[in-house]
């Protein structure tokens, strides 16, 4: 490994002198080095000026996949400890991304999005290369290709690499939707329905993989966390605005699902602001989808939602609001009631499923109807902001009986309409509700009379043309909602009503509209009766008497079986309402049970969660105290390290084996062992070649000092002698001065002073 690996600032030196000299490549490889080295976890500014220079060497080569294992590992270093430069870095990226595409996007001069490309992610296969071989595309096209795409490819990568990094980091929980919000405005900028489609795609998979987590980690996002809700909903509904501006409806629903999920994920009520803004684009979807029923519901939700919680109402906005709520009701298709048959008939599930779905979509308990919404609109006071023109149209379609009439009266309201700029708002709703006007004034007339001229038809209903007449008619009929045959011969009739009767179970079940009165035509439903009338016409006509004879025998014989097992079927049918209680009380009892039984599992799930969660509370405890440990044995192995380097550092060759350390504080532990350990075999090296040299030097002064002792012996006797000779001189000098002094003494004793003189003048 080199050595400017463990040290940022050396590396960062080294790649800027492979910038200097042109080598970009170089540069990336060593920082990606110094980056993905494990020795120096402890985070430096100066690994926050490297991340840069990484970044922008990135950018430049169009190195999507090394920027993002770059970002990995600068993610591992500051999540926990500076998460900010983190940030930092990400915009920093980003932001660069950005500048690199719009230079090209001005260097290309495009103005439409780039069309020829369906998905960004896939690479350029060879059947394509050899189509750009032959193909006569433009200088223009070549340029949107060759400069524009691979850059808006790089910044797609780089959208998607950065919120594949921040998805679980709830210190940069807002950063993560702001990189989503700014994703969505590039697919909008591009046109990318693709790439919008796989956001959408990856952001849900998001969510499912952070609600699916078992155990929480202490930076992990917690979907409970409002503030989290709140962010995640603000998303969806950005993603939802971008959705709808590009059309793709069905992600728009999708959309409106996750919206509606968080939303009741929320502890606290929505604000109104927000449910307004759902209700408005859910309005949308339906209206684009041709589901006109819950469209309308969505309205008449947004309007009591801004009339009930609007502080500073707004008159003219809310006339606005109740004109498309009455539209959008009134344009709902008239829906034939459902027989007793037709509910019976009903196995599949899907539509029911889908019907429950879509009605918590618009926050109702029960699937919303024409008749029911109608009747809101009396019932919620819309009608009294609406402008009596307006409300004309209401009173002729759904109050008023007037079937010569109603054409005119309602082709005034539509001319008024349209010619209202006012109105512009609610023009496409317009020929549904002419097609609803046909149906209501056809069943009116049917009531009335029998047959009808066609062009008188037209003539009454002057707001549509006879195409759209007939078609309506036809498809009234065909729904059993109107029974009306056209008849083209000669002039051209309308043939109203049927000499069919009523089924038994009908005549019970049949019901009568505020507005129509008993006849035929409403409570005729059954197309079997129809089948099984004119199949018994027609085999009148082709059986034989013969024939005839024999089905009266078979006849007579069914009426005697009749007779006989009347009054057992009789009493079997006496019983039936018994067995049924019992049934039901049978059933109740096992939902009861199941009831029971469901309680008692969800006791037992909650127990095993509480138990779960005091083991999960005692491993992250055990592991916080062991990461704890850790970092007291890393700190204490810290100071071991300091204080072996302070005693290196005493002697001479410490500080020569210190030198060869680029860096004293990330020193490695086991290169500090093995450098004391020279340390301790020069100590000992030292030591014994002085112990040796004290032992040559202790000889040689020994010699020295037993050859000087010889020569001193020789010196010393002959000095011994020579003192001995002195001393003895002395002596002999001493005794005769001695013995001179006695004869002084004796002569002086004596009477002869010549004689003392002489003897003392001898001895001087």
């Amino acid at each position: 490994m080199p050595p400017y690996v463990h040290r940022p600032e050396m590396a960062l030196k080294r790649a800027e002198e492979f910038l200097d000299v042109g080598k970009r490549v170089r540069a990336l490889e060593a920082l990606t080095e110094a980056i993905k080295n494990r020795k120096p976890r402890i985070w430096q500014k100066s690994h926050e000026d490297i991340m840069k220079k990484f970044i922008q060497l990135c950018v430049e080569l169009k190195q999507s996949q090394t920027a993002k294992e770059g970002l990995h590992q600068y993610k591992n270093l500051t999540a926990s400890v500076n998460p900010k430069s983190l940030e930092d870095i990400i915009r920093y990226y980003l932001k660069l991304s950005e500048a690199k595409c719009n230079e090209a996007r001005e260097k290309a001069n495009v103005q439409a999005p780039i069309a020829d490309v369906d998905d960004l992610d896939l690479a350029e296969s060879p059947e394509s290369m050899l189509l750009k071989v032959v193909s006569t595309d433009t200088s223009q096209d070549r340029a949107d290709r060759v400069v524009l795409l691979p850059w808006v490819r790089f910044h797609w990568e780089a959208y998607r690499h950065c919120l594949d990094l921040l998805r679980n980091l709830s210190k940069l929980e807002s950063l993560y939707h702001d990189i989503a919000s700014q994703a969505f405005k590039f697919c909008a900028l591009y046109v990318r329905k693709t790439e919008l489609r796989k956001l959408c795609e990856m952001l849900r998979n998001h969510i499912g993989q952070i609600s699916k987590r078992e155990v929480m980690t202490p930076h992990a996002v917690n979907l409970n966390n409002p503030e989290t809700q709140e962010l995640n909903l603000r998303t969806r509904l950005v993603q939802l605005d971008h959705a709808i501006s590009m059309e793709m409806w069905q992600e728009a629903f999708r959309a409106i699902e996750d919206v509606h999920g968080l939303m009741s994920m929320l502890k606290k009520v929505p604000k109104a602001a927000l449910k307004a803004n759902y209700f408005e684009k859910l309005a949308l979807v339906f209206l684009r989808a041709g589901n006109a029923v819950f469209h309308a519901a969505a309205q008449h939700q947004l309007f009591s939602l801004y009339r009930n919680f609007r502080k500073d109402l707004n008159t003219e906005e809310l006339r606005k609001l109740a004109v498309a709520v009455l539209f959008s009701t009134l344009a709902v298709p008239l829906q034939p009631p459902r027989t007793h048959l037709e509910s019976l008939l009903e196995y599949d599930d899907t539509a029911a499923t889908k019907m429950k779905q879509l009605t918590l979509l618009v926050g109702y308990t029960q699937p919303p109807t024409r008749a029911k919404l109608v009747e809101d609109l009396q019932k919620l006071g819309i009608l009294q902001f609406i402008r009596p023109e307006l409300q004309a149209l209401y009173h002729n379609l759904e109050v008023a009986f007037d079937p010569l009439h109603m054409g005119s009266h309602v082709a005034g309201v539509l001319n008024f309409v349209n010619t209202n700029e006012e109105l512009a708002s609610v023009r496409h709703y317009v020929s549904v509700i002419e097609e609803v006007a046909v149906g209501k004034q056809l069943r009116q007339l049917s009531q009335v009379y029998d047959c009808l001229e066609i062009a008188r038809v037209i003539q009454l209903m002057p707001y549509t043309n006879g195409h759209t007449i007939e078609r309506v008619a036809i498809e009234t009929a065909r729904n059993t909602d109107l029974e009306v045959r056209i008849d083209h011969r000669g002039t051209g009739m309308f043939v109203f009503g049927s000499d069919v009767a009523l089924a038994p179970y009908e005549a019970q079940t049949a019901t009568e509209t505020p507005t129509d009165s008993q006849m035929p035509t409403d409570r005729v439903r059954s197309q079997l009766v129809m089948l099984l009338t004119s199949l018994t016409r027609t085999s009148r006509v082709i059986k034989s008497q013969q024939e005839l004879n024999d089905e009266s025998k078979v006849r007579e014989q069914l009426f005697q079986l009749h007779r006989k097992t009347a009054a057992r079927e009789q009493l079997a049918n006496l019983a039936r309402p018994q067995k049924a209680d019992s049934r039901q009380k049978y059933i109740e009892e096992k939902e009861r049970a199941k009831e029971q039984q469901a309680m008692a599992a969800k006791n037992s799930k909650e127990k095993e969660s509480a138990a779960a969660e005091n083991l999960r509370m005692q491993r992250d405890t055990r592991q916080f105290e062991e990461q704890r440990s850790r970092l007291k044995e890393k700190e204490l192995e810290k100071q071991v390290i300091r204080d072996k380097i302070e005693k290196m550092k005493q002697t001479e060759f410490g500080m020569r084996v210190l030198k060869e350390l680029d860096d004293l504080e990330n020193v490695d532990v086991k290169e500090l062992d093995r450098l004391e350990q020279r340390h301790r075999e020069e100590l000992k090296r030292e030591e014994e070649e002085n112990n040796q040299r004290l032992k040559i030097q202790e000889k040689k002064i020994d010699h020295t000092i037993r050859a000087k002792q010889l020569e001193e012996l020789t010196l010393r006797k002959e000095d011994n002698a020579r003192m001995v000779d002195t001393f003895k001189e002395i002596w002999l000098q001493e005794e005769n001065r001695r013995v001179g002094f006695e004869c002084v003494l004796t002569i002086q004793t004596s009477d002869c002073p010549l004689t003392f003189l002489v003897v003392l003048f001898a001895l001087l």
